[in-house]
């Protein structure tokens, strides 16, 4: 287990905290729409709640499961700002957060985007978009925009602890996607994707259980970010594939690279490759030390 949160990341969720704490002093009602989807923002949803309440941001949550609907503008008061949760949903295979902003934008005197990863955004007067991997070069189409860390990295180290209790840990967990962002040609047999599991996970689920079946693998094999930001936190070996959207590569640059055991993947084996055998670490060159024997130049 790490120390959590880290002071690196600390510096920027400290200078989003206090612009939300500026904005919320502007306006007389705060409201939250977490970002739509699976497990992965069930994740930065719960980690988005965890950093309201430690930066007093009294936000209502709309807790849309289907989207918002164009009426929303008929029933904000004035003098109102918006706060749309943060993820992938501005990428080009997950459009459901610009289809959001495009129906929400009007009503609201503000509207602050939380750190999400783009390729694609909607430019209007009274938008403010934070990216969590402008770091690592992805930049979006608007001078109002900002850096932070994805707030799936937003957890109390103790809440981690009191969910993440394993005694038998399994040697190498393989959590790819079977969606239509995946780039994997054939799925390990002993695939788990939470996404797809027999009870259906959106993005309003309770996070704890994910961070509990995680916490039981020394190894984690896969093209979910999010995945990847729990299994850093738990203190696991964590290997990060692409995936179809092109998000990853920037999310591991900005957030992973260079800290804990984590490692980045160009590419996936071939179909045939046996996934729990293999070494997936990348080679070092290892130099060989030799010591001179006494009494010889």
């Amino acid at each position: 287990m790490r120390k959590l949160i880290e002071s690196h990341m600390r510096g920027e969720f400290n200078i989003l905290g206090t612009r939300l704490k500026e904005l919320q002093k502007a306006h007389k009602t705060v409201y939250y729409i977490p970002a739509r989807g699976g497990a992965n923002e069930a994740v930065i949803r719960r980690g988005t709640l965890n950093f309201f309440k430690d930066f007093r941001i009294n936000a209502i949550e709309i807790p849309t499961a289907n989207g918002v609907h164009s009426s929303i503008k008929d029933v904000i008061p004035a003098n109102s700002m918006l706060i749309i949760g943060g993820g992938e949903g501005w990428s080009r295979s997950n459009r459901s957060e610009i289809i959001t902003m495009d129906m929400a934008w009007e009503a609201f005197d503000h509207v602050i985007v939380l750190p999400s990863s783009y390729h694609h955004v909607l430019v209007t007067p009274n938008a403010e978009y934070w990216s969590r991997d402008l770091a690592a070069g992805n930049l979006i189409p608007t001078t109002r925009s900002r850096s932070c860390y994805c707030l799936s990295f937003y957890y109390p180290e103790k809440w981690v602890l009191d969910n993440s209790r394993s005694f038998r840990l399994t040697p190498v967990e393989f959590l790819f996607r079977r969606d239509g962002d995946s780039l994997l040609q054939k799925i390990p047999d002993a695939n788990w994707d939470h996404f797809y599991t027999k009870h259906h996970v959106n993005h309003l689920a309770p996070s704890a259980d994910f961070f509990s079946n995680l916490s039981q693998t020394k190894v984690i094999h896969t093209d979910y970010s999010v995945v990847a930001a729990v299994a850093f936190m738990q203190g696991r070996e964590v290997h990060l594939y692409p995936n179809k959207s092109g998000t990853n590569k920037g999310f591991f640059a900005a957030c992973l690279e260079g800290k804990g055991a984590t490692y980045w993947h160009d590419e996936y084996p071939d179909p045939g490759f046996d996934y729990g055998k293999g070494d997936w670490r990348p080679k070092k060159k290892v130099v060989k030390k030799v010591k001179k024997r006494a009494g010889k130049k």
